[in-house]
C-alpha cells in the first residue's frame, strides 16, 4: 500500500473512531454531553438502530486503522537520502539492472524480474524467473545466480536485498526462447 494510501486510510479510521465514540457518549450520556441530542432519540427503535449502526462504524474504524498501520509499504520506487542529496531508485531501475547483471554473467534466457521495494528497511525483495541451458547442477548454479544478484544489487544501487526468490528452469529440448 502507498504512503498516501496508508495516510488517507489511517485519517479515515482516526475520523471514523471519533464519531463513533463521540455518538455513543452522546447516547448513553457518558458525563453531561449535549442531553437535548439524547432527548431527541425517544423512540426506542432508532436508538437501537443507531446504537448498531455505531458500533458498526467503530468496528469499521479500527480496522482502517489497524490497516493504515500495519499494511506494508508497496513503493514503485526508493528513496535514498545522501550527504549530497537524494537518490531515487524505482522498479524498472532495478529489473534492468539484475536482468544486465544476468545477461552478463550467465547463459540465461526468458528471464522475469519483479522486485519488491520495502521502503522502511531500505531493503529490496526479488522473485527471478529464468530458463538455463547449463543443466549440470542447478542447485550450485541457483546459488551463484543468487550471490551475483545480491553483489550486483549492493554494488551498483547500495541497497541490501533481504531476499532472492529464484526459479531456475532446464530449457527444453528445441524450446523457442527470447535471448536477453
Amino acid at each position: 500500500m502507498s504512503g498516501f494510501k496508508k495516510f488517507i486510510w489511517g485519517l479515515f479510521g482516526l475520523v471514523l473512531i471519533v464519531q463513533a465514540l463521540l455518538y455513543l457518549a452522546l447516547i448513553y450520556g457518558w458525563g453531561v454531553i449535549l442531553t437535548s441530542i439524547q432527548a431527541m432519540m425517544v423512540d426506542e427503535a432508532g436508538y437501537y438502530f443507531m446504537t448498531g449502526l455505531l458500533v458498526v462504524t467503530l468496528v469499521g474504524g479500527i480496522v482502517l486503522l489497524v490497516i493504515a498501520l500495519f499494511a506494508p509499504s508497496l513503493n514503485r520506487q526508493l528513496w535514498l537520502h545522501q550527504p549530497k542529496g537524494r537518490l531515487r531508485i524505482s522498479k524498472s531501475t532495478v529489473t534492468g539492472m539484475v536482468q544486465q547483471s544476468l545477461a552478463h554473467h550467465f547463459d540465461l534466457a526468458d528471464v522475469t524480474v519483479n522486485p519488491r521495494l520495502v521502503a522502511r528497511q531500505k531493503q529490496i525483495l526479488l522473485r527471478v524467473d529464468a530458463v538455463t541451458f547449463n543443466t549440470e547442477d542447478l542447485s550450485g548454479q541457483a546459488n551463484l545466480i543468487r550471490q551475483q544478484i545480491i553483489e550486483d544489487v549492493q554494488n551498483y544501487l547500495g541497497v541490501s536485498v533481504k531476499k532472492v526468490n529464484l526459479r531456475l528452469k532446464r530449457a527444453a529440448d528445441g524450446q523457442k526462447v527470447s535471448v536477453i
